[in-house]
C-alpha cells in the first residue's frame, strides 16, 4: 500500500520535546507531586483517513518528567558527524568544518552569547570537541526517540464499520512522515522529514462518499488490546467530505469544473489522472487582493483542518503532485447556523498570486473535535477522550476521523499589454510598438488607446496575417478578430503595429481591453503598461 506523507496536526510530541534551558524541576510548585503520582500509560490517535481509504493509529508510551534515558544526549544511531579535521592534528581548528559538532547551542559560534563576554563569534560549549552533546543536529532526535516510545506490541489494533466488518490493523515502522523545524533553525529552512510508527491496514477501508449517508452508516468503531495496558475502546461518527462551490449561495459548484477548461483536462487526461474540484481565476489590478471560495458540509460538522500548498507539478505517470507546504490554519463553521439546517457554509480565500495550488480541507470528526479544539482540558478530561479501557476508565487520546476534499486553483496574470518603440515619420505622424505578454496562449482581441489617431495595422503577430482581421478607429479602438480561430501563442512578444496620423494628447497611453482566453473560455481584461510621450 501507499504509504501516508501527514503533517502530525495533533503530534504527542510535547512528551518528546528536548529542552534548550535546564530546569530544577523541583523548583515548580505541584511537579514533585506530580512525578510521585506518576504511572505508567500509553496515548493513541487513531485517525480514520477516507481519502485515503485507510487509518492510521500511532500507539505511544508516556514519561515521567523525571526520566532520563530517553534524553540521554547519545548519539545512539551513528548519525551524528564530528567535525572534519582538514590538517588532521588531531583537534577542530577554527576554519574546520564543524558539521553536527555545533555544541550544545546547536549553532556555530556563541550567537547567544552564553558566556556574557558579548563575544558572539567564539566556540560555544561543547562546539568542536568531538563527542556528541546535548543540544546538536542527530543527537537524541526523532529516529532514536521515536522507537522507544512506540508501542509495537499489542496483539490486535483493529477498526470495526458500521455494519459490524473488521479491519485488522499492523504495525509498519514506517507508518507515516512527520516534518520537524529544528529549534537551531529560527528562519525555518532546514525542515527535515521522519518516519514514524503506526498501526495500518494491509486491505483498503471503504468508506462512504455520499453527503446524504445517514448517521447510522457512519459510526466506526476502535478496538486494541495491548496486553498490560489492556483492551481500549471507542466510537466516533465520520464527518463526511466538504462540497466546493465558488459562491456562497451554493449555484456554481466546482466538482468536475475541470471539464470547463478542456486545454487542461487534455493535459491531465495524458496519465488519466482526474481531479474533482477545479477553480482558474485570473488576478485583478488590486494590491494584495483575495478571492473568496466556499465549502458546505453537512450539519453535523463544525470545524475543519484547512491546508494551502504550492504546486511545482504533477507526475502523469502516478498523477500524485509535488507540493510545496505553505500553511495550514483551523477553520470553523458560522456561528449562524440553527437546527434543522440542511448544511454548514464557510468561506475561505485565495490569495491573487500566480501559481497552482491545492487546497486541502479535512473535515473534524465530533471526537476528533474534540479532542482538537479542547486544548484548556487535560488529556485525561472524558469531554476531550472518547477512548476508555475495560475498567471504563479514560484514555490519553483520540478515535477520530479527517475527511478530506482537495480544492486545485490556478492563479494567472492576464495578458498584458504594453507599448513598445515609437517610430517618428512626422511632426506627429508615427508607427507604434504594440506588444503582448501572457502565460497562455490568447485570442480575439479589442483594446482602446488615447493620445493619437490610428489609421491601420501592420507588422507583429497579427499585423500581416492572413489568419487575422485588425480594424482600427479613428477614436482609438483597435480590435483583431481571428475567422479561423487562431490563436496568440504564449512566447509572442510583438503584437502588431499601429500606424497613426496625429496626435489628441501628450502622452500616449493603452487604457483598456479585453483579450480572449481559450484556456478559461472568456474574455479577460487586460493589465496595461505605462503611458509613453512622442518622440
Amino acid at each position: 500500500m501507499n504509504k501516508l506523507i501527514r503533517f502530525a496536526l495533533l503530534p504527542a510530541i510535547c512528551l518528546l520535546i528536548s529542552c534548550s534551558k535546564d530546569v530544577d524541576l523541583s523548583q515548580i510548585d505541584g511537579i514533585s507531586q506530580a512525578i510521585a503520582n506518576y504511572h505508567d500509560e500509553i496515548r493513541i490517535e487513531a485517525i480514520l483517513y477516507p481519502a485515503d481509504s485507510t487509518a492510521l493509529v500511532r500507539i505511544d508510551k508516556t514519561y515521567s518528567l523525571s526520566e532520563d534515558s530517553l534524553y540521554n544526549c547519545i548519539d545512539e544511531n551513528g548519525d551524528w558527524e564530528s567535525y572534519t579535521d582538514t590538517n588532521e592534528n588531531g583537534h577542530w581548528d577554527p576554519g574546520e568544518p564543524l558539521n553536527d559538532d555545533l555544541g550544545e547551542d546547536g549553532r556555530e559560534g556563541d550567537p547567544t552569547d552564553e558566556d556574557g563576554d558579548l563575544n558572539t563569534s567564539e566556540p560555544s560549549r561543547g562546539e568542536g570537541n568531538g563527542i556528541p552533546d546535548c543540544g546538536e543536529p542527530h543527537v537524541d532526535n526523532y529516529p532514536e526517540i521515536l522507537p522507544q516510545v512506540h508501542v509495537t506490541d499489542c496483539s490486535v489494533v483493529q477498526i470495526i464499520g458500521p455494519n459490524g466488518e473488521v479491519y485488522p490493523l499492523a504495525f509498519d515502522p514506517h507508518a507515516a512522515r512527520l516534518i520537524s523545524y529544528p529549534e537551531y533553525d529560527p528562519l525555518l529552512n532546514d525542515a527535515e522529514s521522519y518516519w514514524y510508527g503506526g498501526y495500518t491496514s494491509d486491505m483498503p477501508i471503504p468508506f462512504p462518499e455520499s453527503s446524504s449517508t445517514s448517521l447510522d452508516a457512519r459510526i466506526y468503531h476502535f478496538y486494541a488490546d495491548c496486553g498490560d495496558y489492556g483492551v481500549i475502546t471507542a466510537t466516533d461518527t465520520l464527518a463526511m467530505p466538504v462540497r466546493f462551490y465558488s459562491d456562497s449561495l451554493g449555484q456554481v459548484p466546482l466538482k468536475n469544473n475541470i471539464e470547463n477548461y478542456p486545454e487542461i483536462s487534455d493535459i491531465l487526461n495524458q496519465g488519466d489522472c482526474e481531479i474533482e474540484n477545479f477553480m482558474f481565476l485570473f488576478m485583478s489590478a488590486e494590491e494584495l487582493a483575495t478571492r473568496p471560495f466556499y465549502y458546505y458540509a453537512n450539519p453535523e460538522t463544525r470545524s475543519f483542518w484547512s491546508t494551502a500548498y504550492e504546486v511545482n507539478q504533477i507526475n502523469l505517470n502516478n498523477c500524485l503532485p509535488t507540493l510545496n507546504y505553505i500553511f495550514g490554519y483551523p477553520a470553523f463553521a458560522s456561528e449562524g447556523y440553527t437546527p434543522g439546517d440542511s448544511i454548514r457554509i464557510v468561506q475561505d480565500v485565495i490569495a491573487e498570486i500566480p501559481g497552482i495550488y491545492q487546497f486541502q480541507v479535512k473535515a473534524m470528526s465530533p471526537a476528533f473535535e474534540k479532542y482538537f479544539i479542547y486544548t484548556d482540558l487535560e488529556l485525561h478530561d472524558p469531554v476531550r477522550s472518547n477512548l476508555r479501557n475495560e475498567n471504563g476508565e479514560v484514555v490519553m487520546g483520540t478515535f477520530g476521523g479527517l475527511s478530506q476534499s482537495d480544492l486545485f486553483t490556478i492563479v494567472l496574470p492576464p495578458p498584458y499589454l504594453s507599448i513598445g518603440e515609437i517610430t517618428a515619420t512626422g511632426d506627429s505622424s508615427g508607427v507604434l510598438e504594440i506588444d503582448i505578454s501572457s502565460y497562455i496562449r490568447s485570442g480575439n482581441f479589442s483594446f482602446t488607446v488615447t493620445g493619437i489617431v490610428p489609421t491601420g495595422a501592420a507588422g507583429g503577430a497579427v499585423g500581416d496575417s492572413p489568419n487575422w482581421e485588425i480594424t482600427t478607429t479613428t477614436d482609438g479602438t483597435v480590435s483583431g478578430v481571428s475567422p479561423s480561430n487562431s490563436y496568440i501563442s504564449s512566447s509572442t512578444d510583438h503584437l502588431l503595429n499601429l500606424v497613426f496620423e496625429g496626435l489628441t494628447a501628450e502622452t500616449i497611453c493603452i487604457t483598456g481591453g479585453t483579450v480572449y482566453v481559450p484556456m478559461a473560455s472568456e474574455n479577460v481584461s487586460v493589465f496595461t503598461g505605462p503611458c509613453v510621450t512622442f518622440p
